[in-house]
């Protein structure tokens, strides 16, 4: 009888740890995160002398964006990828280009479409932010 109460007992628990393995990967597979419907967050740049040296100062020497991620051949905030090789594990990191070029940059974004794709991913054009 203890058998039977052990064999029914281990088969509920491995038909619970694959009901659980199988949604955890289905989340995976099929979650998409979607903000491009909400409305923007209201907010405006500084553009103060202040508000410029500050922000200014923050990305090249606090953040180091100009150097770190943001630039391509040797220009400042141009975008691109690099190749990534740390022991074991490789990668491309992609970044946008921060520059004001018309047709890869930040040409004609309004500050809350800026804030809305740095904090959350979101183009322009309310898609998925993309590296050109």
């Amino acid at each position: 009888m203890l058998k039977w109460i052990g064999i029914v007992l281990g088969g509920l628990v491995s038909l619970l740890v694959v009901v659980i393995i199988g949604s955890l990967i289905y989340r995976q597979m099929s979650f998409k995160r979607t903000y491009a419907n909400r409305p923007f967050h209201p907010i405006t740049a500084d553009t103060s002398t202040k508000g410029m040296v500050s922000g200014k100062y923050l990305a090249e020497n606090v953040m180091s964006c100009d150097e770190a991620c943001h630039s391509q051949f040797g220009q400042p905030f141009a975008g691109g990828s690099e190749a990534i090789h740390e022991g074991s594990i490789s990668g491309v990191f992609a970044v946008p280009n921060l520059t004001p070029d018309q047709e890869t940059g930040l040409s004609g974004w309004s500050d809350a479409e800026v804030a809305r794709a740095i904090r959350e991913g979101i183009d322009k054009d309310r898609n998925p932010w993309q590296v050109l």
